[in-house]
């Protein structure tokens, strides 16, 4: 009589064999599947990114257009209480020189190679430069227009049609 222990684990053996054959099948039948559906429909998945990228632009959009409709709608109720102050065109040539004399004092105290015969000189930093002066002339003139507008009730009113 044979032994049943030997007898089980040749039965695993065969039964892990056959697992092991059904899993290689199913996966090149997949492999083949797959294959012909490529075959059959070329550039599906360009397709596939096509349509999305289509319906995330779409949304893009219309997020924007929904932006510019808020934005319109606000301003034209918001319009009739926009206050008007004037700058004295002497208060905007202060506010211009106090905006050279800070970009001057930037430039000093950073050591930034703004000359052509400095070592180290690139034209980007003239960009942080401008950058500075604009940046301070409008920040003298907010500063002016606190400091210098008339403490009186009549303002100007704009309106809109």
């Amino acid at each position: 009589m044979k032994n049943p222990i030997k007898s089980l684990t040749s039965i695993k053996k065969q039964l892990a064999d056959i697992k092991r054959c059904i899993g290689d099948g199913v996966l090149s039948i997949s492999e083949i599947l797959v294959q012909g559906l490529q075959v059959l429909v070329p550039g599906a998945g360009a397709g596939i990114s096509l349509a999305l990228g289509k319906i995330f632009i779409g949304s893009i959009l219309a997020l924007i257009c929904i932006g510019v409709i808020l934005r319109l709608t606000f301003r034209r109720k918001h319009a009739d209480r926009v206050l008007t102050q004037r700058v004295s065109f002497s208060l905007k040539s202060i506010a211009f020189l106090l905006a050279l004399g800070l970009s001057v004092g930037f430039v000093e105290m950073t050591n930034l190679p703004v000359r052509f015969n400095q070592p180290g000189f690139s034209l980007g930093y003239w960009v942080i430069v401008v950058s500075v002066i604009t940046v301070s002339y409008f920040w003298t003139v907010q500063i002016f227009l606190k400091a210098f507008s008339k403490k009186t009730k009549d303002v100007q009113v704009i309106r809109l049609g």
